[in-house]
């Protein structure tokens, strides 16, 4: 369901459930696996790679999996698609990267 947000006043009721609102489409859109999201030129290769690999020799570099495009080693996958409501900002294109980030 909806994620609600504590408010200190009526006005505050107002700003929470568009803030709610907000989240919900970002995290719709960050989680659609959905095919408008375009893989940018080096990404395509990457994955293009990876696919081919797997047909020739049934193995490949990085993960396949359930994920099939995970980021690995020092890759940084990219997409982008459009947005898919309207309203402001919405001419803008939405961006989604994957990569790993060392951590110790």
């Amino acid at each position: 369901g909806p994620i609600h947000f504590p408010s200190l006043n009526e006005e505050g009721q107002g700003v929470s459930a568009v803030v709610s609102a907000l989240f919900e489409i970002g995290l719709e859109s960050a989680m659609d696996n959905s095919e408008r999201w375009v893989p940018e030129r080096s990404t395509a290769k990457v994955l293009g790679q990876r696919a081919k690999q797997l047909e020739n020799d049934g193995q490949c570099i990085g993960p396949m999996g359930p994920w099939p495009n995970a980021a690995y080693g020092g890759e940084v996958l990219i997409w982008t698609a459009s947005c898919g409501h309207d309203g402001y900002g919405s001419e803008y294109p939405m961006v989604r990267a994957r990569g790993l980030l060392p951590t110790s």
